[in-house]
């Protein structure tokens, strides 16, 4: 409410009890102010580097990991993520395969080391 009030202080909504943003993110990155920011990010940027230096730089560092995130080709990790499972699945019945067999050569279940067997384990 604050931050909507400082953005329209020299209009006739500056002292607004309540405010609502209804849109996407570009729509709020769009709203224009009255303020020498011009928008609410400029106003949001110049008031968090003034106000919470800390918070700011922090963000910012987080923000150059951001860029290199953008540069992920998405089908790329959607192969990978294909090949991870397949070779999960491999996994997984090797383990299957060697508990039977453990089992089995506990004595406590013949059958279960022969239908694993079977499988080339």
């Amino acid at each position: 409410l604050g931050l909507g009030n400082a953005l329209n202080a020299r209009s006739s909504r500056g002292v607004a009890a309540g405010f609502r943003i209804d849109g996407s993110l570009p729509q709020i990155l769009g709203i224009r102010c009255n303020s020498p920011a011009g928008t609410f990010l400029g106003y949001l940027v110049r008031h968090m580097s003034m106000n919470s230096p800390d918070l700011f730089q922090q963000i910012m560092s987080e923000g150059r990991q951001l860029d290199a995130a953008t540069n992920v080709d998405v089908a790329e990790l959607k192969a990978e993520l294909q090949r991870f499972e397949v070779e999960l699945k491999e996994v997984s019945a090797e383990i299957s395969c060697c508990q039977a067999r453990t089992v089995a050569e506990e004595g406590k279940d013949a059958g279960t080391y022969e239908n694993y067997a079977a499988q080339r384990c």
